[in-house]
This record gives C-alpha cells, sequence and structure tokens, in this order.
C-alpha cells in the first residue's frame, strides 16, 4: 500500500515538472451551449469557452464566444468573440472581436481589444473600439469613438472619431 502511495505521488512530481519545463498548459474547456442568468448563475461556468450559442437573461461572462451571443441585459468576454452579438443594453469584449454581420447593443458596444467588425455595429449611446480596428459597413451610434479603426463605409453618429472613413 505504501509502496503504490511513493509510486503515486512520484508520477504527479514527474507530470508536475514536465508541465513546468515544456510550458504545457491546461485548455479551456467548451461547450456548444451557455445560459445565463447572471454570473454565477450560469451554464456552464465563466472559465469556459462557448461555441455555438450563448443565451443570457440577464448577462452571461464567459472566456471565449464563438458563434451567436443573445443578452436581455448584456454579454461579456474575456476573451476573444467572434460571431453575432445581440443585447439591451452592452456588448462588453475584453480580447480581440470580430463582429459578423451585426453587433448590437441597446446602450453601449464596449471592445478593448483589435475589433473587426464586418456588417453592422450599432449602439443607441456608444461604439468604442480600444485598439487597432477596421469596420467594413456601418457604424452608427450617438458617439462612435474609434480612433484606431479605419471604417470602409458610413460612420453616422452626433460625435464620430476614427483614424480614416
Amino acid at each position: 500500500m505504501k509502496k503504490q502511495y511513493l509510486i503515486h505521488n512520484a508520477l504527479v512530481l514527474i507530470l508536475a515538472l514536465f508541465s513546468a519545463f515544456t510550458g504545457a498548459q491546461a485548455h479551456a474547456a467548451l461547450s456548444p451551449l451557455a445560459v445565463s442568468v447572471a454570473p454565477p448563475a450560469q451554464f456552464p461556468p465563466s472559465d469556459f469557452d462557448v461555441t455555438g450559442l450563448r443565451l443570457s437573461v440577464l448577462w452571461g461572462s464567459h472566456r471565449d464566444v464563438s458563434g451567436i451571443d443573445l443578452g436581455l441585459i448584456g454579454n461579456r468576454t474575456k476573451g476573444k468573440f467572434f460571431g453575432l452579438g445581440v443585447s439591451g443594453l452592452f456588448n462588453l469584449t475584453e480580447g480581440d472581436t470580430t463582429a459578423v454581420g451585426l453587433q448590437l447593443a441597446g446602450v453601449t458596444n464596449f471592445n478593448l481589444q483589435k475589433t473587426r467588425v464586418y456588417g453592422i455595429q450599432a449602439a443607441l449611446g456608444l461604439n468604442y473600439n480600444g485598439g487597432e480596428s477596421k469596420v467594413v459597413g456601418l457604424q452608427i451610434a450617438l458617439a462612435n469613438v474609434a480612433e484606431f479603426t479605419d471604417i470602409y463605409g458610413l460612420q453616422v453618429g452626433v460625435f464620430n472619431k476614427a483614424r480614416s472613413v
């Protein structure tokens, strides 16, 4: 019994050292569907990636999201977003964003990193793209703040800021 315990511990130590020196990392778990009331009342938990559909009664928060993202109040993506995002109040993406077709929010689309929009980026209040970005299509809001963004199409708002239109 004691011998098995020592062998087990030795194997765990070897695997830990191997992971540390080879740079091996655990990958995020993946789910094709996410349903959320508000974090942490969501399935799967916020450390999962979602590829498929995320439905949020209030808002959802996950690592990477690819697919269709629908939120009654909002959507928060901590990593990369790719797909179509629609929410009642806000879309917040902290990593790279690629919106295909539509990124629509009742108040604000807030993208902190590199953003690519192919279609329409629309909000009643603010569209904010904080990193090197491009919009191919239409960007429309009361204010469009995108000083590192090239617009290939139309930018419509009371206040508009872009690198080029």
